[in-house]
Order: C-alpha cells, then sequence, then structure tokens
C-alpha cells in the first residue's frame, strides 16, 4: 500500500551512504529489491529501485541477471552503462552489443565507453561518427589528460557543440584552443 514511500525512504538512505560503507550482504539484499521492482508499472518507483542500486558494484550473479534482462527495460540497461567499475561480464556483452549493434543508438556512446582506452581509439573513431565519439570519450574511464589527448585528436566541425560541451565540462580551455587552432588552420587551407 505505501510501496512507493518505503522505496524512497530506503532510496534516500542508501543515497547518504558511501558505496564502501554498505555491506555486501545489504547490497545483495537492495539489488534483490531491485529486481523486484524495476519492472513496475510506475515510472517512479522504477526510478526509485535504479536509484537504490546505482553506482554500487554488485555480485556476479546480479551481474548476469542484468546481462539476461537488459533488453527488457531501459533501467537495467542504464544499469549496465553505468556501472562503476571494471566488470569483466559487462566488457564481454559491451564487446557482443556492440558488433551486434544491439543498443539503441542514442546510448552507443556509453557502450563504446565502456571499451574504449587509449590504444583501441582509433578503432572506435573509424567505425562511429564524431559526436558519438566526443561523448564515448567524454565518458569513459581514461585519465582526463587521457581524454583530453583524445579529444584534441578527434575533434572536428561536425561535433562543434559537443566538443564545447564536454571542454566546458571537463574546465579545459585547452581542448578549446586546440579545436580553434585547428579551425584556423582549416580555414586558411580553404
Amino acid at each position: 500500500m505505501r510501496t512507493l514511500d518505503c522505496l524512497k525512504v530506503l532510496r534516500s538512505l542508501s543515497r547518504n551512504v558511501r558505496s564502501a560503507s554498505i555491506s555486501y550482504d545489504t547490497v545483495e539484499k537492495l539489488f534483490l529489491i531491485y529486481k523486484k521492482f524495476v519492472f513496475s508499472q510506475k515510472d517512479e518507483v522504477k526510478w526509485c529501485v535504479s536509484a537504490i542500486v546505482k553506482g554500487r558494484p554488485l555480485s556476479d550473479d546480479a551481474v548476469e541477471w542484468l546481462i539476461q534482462n537488459c533488453t527488457h527495460s531501459d533501467h537495467i540497461l542504464n544499469r549496465l552503462l553505468l556501472y562503476p567499475t571494471n566488470h569483466p561480464k559487462i566488457t564481454q556483452w559491451a564487446e557482443k552489443a556492440y558488433h551486434e549493434n544491439s543498443v539503441p543508438e542514442e546510448r552507443r556512446s556509453e557502450l563504446i565507453a565502456l571499451l574504449l582506452n587509449i590504444e583501441n581509439a582509433d578503432k572506435f573513431a573509424h567505425d562511429n561518427g564524431a559526436n558519438i565519439m566526443v561523448w564515448a570519450i567524454f565518458k569513459s574511464r581514461i585519465s582526463i589528460e587521457g581524454k583530453v589527448s583524445l579529444l584534441k585528436k578527434y575533434c572536428n566541425v561536425e561535433a562543434f557543440a559537443s566538443i564545447v560541451t564536454v571542454a566546458d565540462r571537463l574546465g579545459s580551455l585547452e581542448i578549446l584552443s586546440h579545436f580553434l587552432d585547428k579551425l584556423q588552420r582549416q580555414e586558411r587551407i580553404l
């Protein structure tokens, strides 16, 4: 009867506790609550339970459940695409999903972000548009210095708005300066 209210209290409590201070058993119980309510008909309930497990490393069984059910709910797909740490099962899933093109186009940058590193960036840049690449770099787990380096390498006019937004979010004038220099060089050539 008061399910949503109880879930809101649980969400509030879980947001105020750092992941490291929550026991493995508690995370497992939170995930059981998530599984029970993530298919609710009420969006507010789904958002609430998603927030309860957001940013928390899960057991291998929980990750496997997310992978098996990711096509049934955007909330489950979110938990995979926004998983807080590297996880081998999620990496395998991401590689398969990338090659099968099974994640919606608007989520492609997040999928690439799970797989992206300094060494393999050219492969993804070749197969995807500039905007997707800019956002994949931004969302990746690459260091800030690595992100700046890759963004400078792949910035172009096609991704102008994305470059400006990402540079602002990273607080990097270096990216903007490089982009402006690149534009000026292109203008001189024309």
